[in-house]
């Protein structure tokens, strides 16, 4: 991100933002490698080894420091009702429904084909 920049992230990812950002400065050692391999703009696809919970905000803040924002695949379950299916639908996750089968490949690429979107308001 350039400097002077301000992010289009929405209140979703301001929130996340500001809850999780002081706890990772806390924890975690910023040991980001191949961050070159990241294009500035258009689809891609991270795959990491997800190991703990807290691995999707350790790659979620490495993508949001290179200026882009991420969109996770999480399961049905997380995007049921309370503040947290609220949250993930607001910050543009993408649903992937394992119920039937389904390993997600159809869905990310569904979201890759729609290209950039916005992430709407949470609220």
């Amino acid at each position: 991100m350039s400097p002077g920049t301000r992010p289009d992230w929405g209140v979703a990812w301001w929130v996340a933002f500001l809850v999780c950002k002081p706890v990772l400065i806390l924890v975690r050692r910023r040991d980001w490698r191949g961050l070159d391999q990241i294009p500035p703009s258009g689809g891609v696809v991270l795959a990491a080894n997800h190991v703990s919970h807290v691995d999707p905000l350790l790659i979620a803040e490495m993508v949001l420091a290179q200026g882009r924002t991420p969109a996770f695949l999480a399961k049905s379950s997380l995007f049921g009702e309370g503040i947290v299916g609220r949250w993930f639908r607001a910050a543009g996750h993408v649903e992937v429904d394992r119920s039937h089968g389904g390993d997600g490949f159809g869905a990310a690429l569904t979201a890759l084909r729609g290209g950039a979107r916005d992430c709407p308001e949470f609220g």
